[in-house]
């Protein structure tokens, strides 16, 4: 099984905080902070204007001129008939400060 550590990281990135940085790997274009590969459905947080922090799942399609979002549920369902709790994406830009949970 590969590790998501891929280089040994540096100040804030040791702390797994940081921006999304892009990078090119075997597998192709995929995102990475603090050093680690971001997968879809990983747990990231994203730092707001007021210094609290939103805890989601990070989302992306592969495609570069297309901005990385973290999904965060909401309150109610998508519908009455519905079991489905409601969600939104919002698109993480290029100097969004993230973090692994828990740091």
């Amino acid at each position: 099984m590969e590790s998501k550590l891929d280089v040994e990281p540096r100040g804030d990135e040791r702390r797994g905080r940081g921006h999304l940085e892009l990078r090119e790997d075997r597998d192709g274009l995929r995102y990475y902070l603090g050093g680690r590969r971001l997968e879809r459905g990983d747990e990231l947080e994203l730092m707001l204007g007021d210094g609290t922090w939103l805890r989601g799942s990070y989302e992306w399609r592969g495609v570069p001129v297309v901005w990385p979002a973290l999904r965060v549920d909401l309150a109610g369902r998508v519908s009455k008939s519905s079991e489905r709790k409601l969600s939104t994406a919002l698109p993480i830009p290029p100097g969004a400060i993230m973090r692994w949970p828990g740091l």
